[in-house]
């Protein structure tokens, strides 16, 4: 890494894109393979459209399940090979993001920076929870989710 803990050196930046890629094909062959639905979304979305590829300066990739086919991948991915490990708060209780990160066991990155938590580099998959039909279980859902953030 350069200098500064949020920065790349465009080389690695490079080959942070490449392992990334690696990665993210592996996920969306895995998902298909298992008949699991996923997106690109966030800055993968963005780049795609804007950047034919990866935004510059973004430094990985973010995919999407509904939480039906998240929960199903959780419990089959890991036992699907010995480089990629799917971590998340289900199955590592120091873990502490709210969404699964995919990591390549063969790199080390610490997250967010050389003080964090020991990860690999990853690819970021995000559970989509479905908000109710109903407008008034939906708006009770959301002032509770409002409250909790209070």
């Amino acid at each position: 890494m350069s200098d500064t803990a949020s920065e790349y050196t465009k080389e690695e930046l490079e080959g942070l894109h490449r392992i990334s890629l690696q990665m993210a094909k592996v996920f969306v062959e895995f998902c298909k393979e298992n008949d699991l639905t996923c997106y690109f979304c966030g800055g993968g979305c963005i780049g795609a459209i804007r950047h034919k590829g990866f935004i510059p300066w973004d430094d990985d990739v973010d995919l999407g399940m509904l939480r039906e086919d998240y929960e199903r991948f959780l419990s089959i991915f890991n036992k699907s090979n010995d480089r990629y490990r799917a971590v998340s708060l289900e199955n590592d209780p120091k873990f502490y993001f709210p969404f699964t990160k995919v990591c390549d066991t063969t790199t080390v990155l610490y997250e967010p920076d050389e003080k964090g938590f020991k990860l690999h580099i990853n690819v970021d998959v995000f559970p989509y929870d479905r908000a109710p039909d109903d407008d008034k279980i939906a708006g009770e859902m959301f002032d509770r989710r409002d409250a909790l953030r209070r």
